[in-house]
Parts: structure tokens; sequence; C-alpha cells
């Protein structure tokens, strides 16, 4: 990024001076509004860093002091910015706590990041009675409801003495974020204040944000992702930030046409649940519609192949659909089905596909959109070199290394773990993948979830899932290996979990309910049609049905160990 300088003041070296930066460019200009069934409510650049210093101050009235831990309990709005940048101008260390973890899972992370203190949203305070018992540290809890009206805080005052002058070192760590992971206890991922500005400058290279900008923030704030892509890039770069009061993943369509944002940020998940939701309303109505909507298909199609982009044009009432105003979806933090990410591109809605992890802070490569390849998690971010590290030489697929300025510092208290996966200055990431000849880089899956069959054959879950989710008969699957017995006993046979799209089979039976038995069958079929087309060694063994949503992390990963826990408590 370059070195800061008096003539390029628009180049901060801490999270503190894009703060400054920000609140004296745009200065009265809208940064945050919160959209809820009270109304709207709306917060400026200025009021922003007035508000944050005020929340600095009483930090230190409190006895907050540089390098002390400070956590945020809240769901997404214009309060938990106030107290992220309070927290980070008081030179304290800010810990995002992700709301769906579990008390034991809160109480654990802020023993082990030793907090001194807790900004905690009044929907979540009857928690903290228990946490504050568990957690010796902790000095106080402050409620973050009266901050917009009142520029304080519950439990604090203003009258506190000034913040200390010094903004923070490029190599301070800014903020601890602990990884939800699908495997294994959270980890303290320690992200400097460089490791962040590296991100958001690349977030204004992928993405060109201005003023004019409207960022809906879907994901929660605790995830890396959602803080460079939701808060951090945006207001470096003028844009206005529209939070939810209630961002239920069946709820974002009516959002999206509600709030006309340019640039949204999602998983998967909830690409496939926007997805879903166009088909429904495109294939409502007339057999002439559907005709109709075929031939643009097939038209947009036709003229992609000669590199004309139709889309849009052939398909405003989709882009309606989504607030007609979108310039891209960002999906990033697990894998997304190509096909579908192809259909919506063919329907003028583009999806810009990403990689990364927290330890990376989090993106590694990202499609841009001069350069989208559909399938791809596109190509190294400039300033990241990426290799891939093969068992052997003749291998295409290998695990997935990356070096740059956005490696994290390391993970809270554990010196062995961070020597593990950071070797001379590249991070291992566990993941698996390859880079084609243009230097796109693809992943194929996750080394840790592989399945190991007895004959020695290597099995990835993710690929098995991918096709398992194109039947609309199948909601959810999670594929994990489960010990085998007889002949094949040492090694793994292919297990799924899966929960079936009962209102798809309702129409499709006839019945107003599916039991189970019809279910069992249904669904067996399914797996047999799915086989037909894979290895013997990938052949789905046996399955079972769930009827409520799989676990998962606040980025929408499936939660693959309290799965495997399950089947394993089951044998």
């Amino acid at each position: 990024m370059g070195d800061r300088t008096e003539d390029n003041p628009a180049d901060p070296a801490s999270i503190i001076e894009l703060l400054e930066y920000s609140s004296e460019k745009f200065n009265t200009k809208k940064a945050m509004e919160l959209r809820s069934e009270d109304g709207l409510r709306e917060i400026s650049y200025q009021e922003l860093r007035q508000k944050a210093v005020i929340v600095a101050a009483n930090l230190a009235e409190m006895g907050i002091q540089s390098s002390d831990r400070v956590a945020i309990l809240s769901e997404n709005r214009p309060e938990w910015a106030i107290a992220y940048f309070g927290i980070l101008v008081s030179n304290a260390v800010a810990v995002p706590l992700d709301i769906r973890f579990k008390e034991t899972e809160l109480a654990y992370i802020l023993n082990d990041c030793e907090a001194k203190a807790v900004f905690i949203s009044r929907k979540y305070f009857p928690l903290a009675d228990n946490l504050g018992k568990s957690c010796r540290t902790i000095k106080f809890f402050a409620c973050l409801d009266d901050v917009m009206d009142k520029g304080t805080l519950a439990l604090l005052n203003q009258s506190g003495r000034e913040v200390d002058n010094t903004r923070g070192a490029p190599s301070d760590v800014a903020m601890i974020v602990y990884t939800s992971g699908s495997t294994g206890l959270p980890k303290g991922v320690e992200l400097t204040h460089s490791n962040l500005l590296f991100e958001i400058k690349a977030f204004q290279h992928i993405l060109s944000v201005g003023t004019r900008d409207r960022i809906l923030s879907v994901l929660p704030l605790n995830h890396a992702l959602e803080l460079i892509c939701g808060l951090l890039g945006p207001l470096y770069s003028g844009a206005n930030i529209v939070y939810l009061k209630n961002p239920r993943p069946d709820a974002v369509m009516g959002e999206l046409q509600r709030t006309s944002p340019t640039i949204v940020t999602v998983v998967p998940l909830l690409i496939n649940l926007i997805y879903r939701s166009i088909l429904k309303k495109t294939h409502q109505g007339t057999m002439l519609r559907k005709v109709l909507f075929r031939i643009k298909y097939l038209l947009s199609a036709v003229l992609k192949r000669f590199g004309i982009n139709a889309g849009r044009s052939l398909f405003d009432d989709v882009y309606q659909l989504v607030g007609g105003a979108l310039r891209c979806v960002i999906c990033g933090g697990a894998p997304l089905d190509s096909e579908i990410a192809g259909r919506l591109d063919l329907m003028g809605v583009t999806v810009l596909q990403g990689y990364g992890l927290t330890e990376a802070s989090p993106t590694i490569s990202a499609n841009t959109f001069d350069n989208n390849k559909i399938g791809s998690v596109g190509k190294p971010v400039p300033g990241i070199e990426v290799r891939i590290v093969k068992e052997r030489e003749f291998d295409r697929v290998g695990e997935i290394a990356a070096k740059g300025p956005n490696v994290m510092k390391g993970y809270l208290n554990e010196r062995k773990r961070t020597d593990e996966v950071t070797r001379g200055g590249w991070l291992y990431t566990g993941d698996l993948g390859y880079i084609d000849r243009e230097g796109y880089l693809f992943v194929t899956g996750r080394s840790k979830s592989m399945i190991v069959t007895a004959g020695g054959k290597k099995v990835q879950p993710e690929e098995i899932e991918r096709v398992l989710l194109k039947s609309p008969c199948i909601k959810e699957v999670c594929v994990v290996g489960k010990r085998a017995e007889g002949l094949q006993k040492g090694g793994e046979e292919v297990y799924a979990v899966v929960v079936p799209d009962l209102d798809y089979l309702k129409v499709k039976t006839g019945f107003p309910e599916v039991r189970d038995t019809e279910l069992r069958k249904i669904i067996a079929e399914v797996i047999h049609e799915t086989s037909k087309g894979m290895a013997d060694y990938k052949t789905i063994a046996g399955f079972e049905l769930w009827h409520q949503e799989l676990p998962k992390t606040s980025t929408g990963k499936v939660k693959r160990d309290d799965i495997f826990r399950h089947i394993s408590q089951k044998e």
C-alpha cells in the first residue's frame, strides 16, 4: 500500500486514522442507517467519529488501558460500529463475538482473551450475569442501546478523561476474531491494523466503491468478510451502509427490493435462496410467460459466448426483484454452486466469488467485474502470492498456501498452532485447490474433511454435496466419513445427512404431509441416480433424514464436527 506521508493523507496507517480521514472527507454525509419497524435512524460520518471518541473517553474513565481486550456482543447496527471504533480509539483491542455462539462458547472466548469489558445489546443482556460470573477479568458490561441518541453508553459516563493521542501502529493488534470453524474450539485470530488496511485497499481495488454506493449489511459483523466489505471498506470509500433489524435469510429478497442496495455480501446459502426466489417469481403466470423466459435465457447464453452481457437488459424484471440498483453480489465463506452463479449471471445478476479465511484478514483471491470466471474464486489479490503445495509433482490439486501483508499475526495463546499454519511467511490454509493456466484459483475441498476409504481412496465430501443439492428434493445435505465395518473395517464409508425440501415434495407428491417412509424412498432414489455418475468408492453407503436445519457457523458453513459426533454416538 505504500508508506503514509503528509502528501498522501488518504493513506491511513491505522483504523483510527481511517476513521479520522473518512469523517473529515465525507463529514455530514450519511454513513449508516438502520431500517426497522420503528422507522429510519441515520448517522453521519462526522457523528460516527464524535460518538466513537466519546465512547473511548468513557472506556478510559472506566479503567480500560492500551491493549486491553473489549468484546462486542450485538446484532449488526450503527451502535456496533460506534463501539468498535470507540474501542480502537482508546487503543484497546476489539473482540467481536458471534451472536450464534452458545453461552459456554462465549464464556470460553471471554476467558481466553481475558476481556476487561463487554459491549452488549439489550437483546443479549440476560447473558451478562452468567458471563460475568464465568469470566473473572470482566470489569463491566455496557449496554449499546442508548448510544445513538445520547452519545454515551448505559453504565458509562461522558465526563471521562481525554483519550491518549496515539493512533495505533500498523503492527499493533486491532482486533481478535474468533473463528467459528466447522471443527474444534474457536481460535482467536489476531489481526493488525496493517492486515485490515491492506484488505480495505483490496476491497476498493476490486469494486471501485464510491459515495453513490449503498451497501446492504447482511452477514454478522464478527465475520471478517462482512467487517471489510460491509463496514471498513465502505466507510473508507464514502458509501452508505444499510442495516436491517431482522436480517433473516428468508427475508433477504424482500429487503433487497425495499432498500435497493448496489452491493451486498452473502454466503452461498443466501445465493441459493435468492436464486430459488427468482425462479419462483419468474415461473409464475401463463405458459407464454414461461416460454418467453426460456427464450430470453437462451438468447442471453448465446450472446454471452460472443462476449456480450445482455442479461440485465433482457431480464429487467429479475433485476427489479433484487432492488433495481444492484451492481454485484459478493460471495464467500463457503463453496458456491457454479451452475447457480452462471444462471444468475445470464439473468443479469453479477456474482463475484472470492476466497479467503479469517487468518488472511480474510480475502486471498477474488473475481472482479473485468475478470469474472464463474466456478473459480478469482485471481490472487494484488500483493498476495498463492501457491499449490502438492504431495507429488505431477498432482494437479494440492493445499493452498498464501503469503502477503494480509496474513494474521497469529493465534492468541496458541504459538504451536500458529507455527503449524504459518511457516516461512506462508499461510497454509488446509484447503485444497489448483490454479489454471489463466491464473484463476479453484477450491476443490477441505483437507480436514476428506474421507479416506479402506482401499486408500480419498473422497471430497463437498464434491458429492454439490451434486446432491442439484436435486430439488434436497434442501440441505452434509456428507461425512463414517467408520466402516466388515471387509472395509479400518477405513471410512461415505455417509449423508439429508434435510429434504418438504415444501417441494408436498407439491411433487400431491399430499399435504409426506411420511418418513415415503421420504426415505424418494431420497434413496435421488442418491441412487446421483451415484450412477460417480466412481464406486464415492457411492453413498448410508444416509439419514433430518427435519431441522443443519448446525452452521455464522458464515453458513455446516458444522461437520457436530454432525460427525452425532453419527458416532449412534454407533
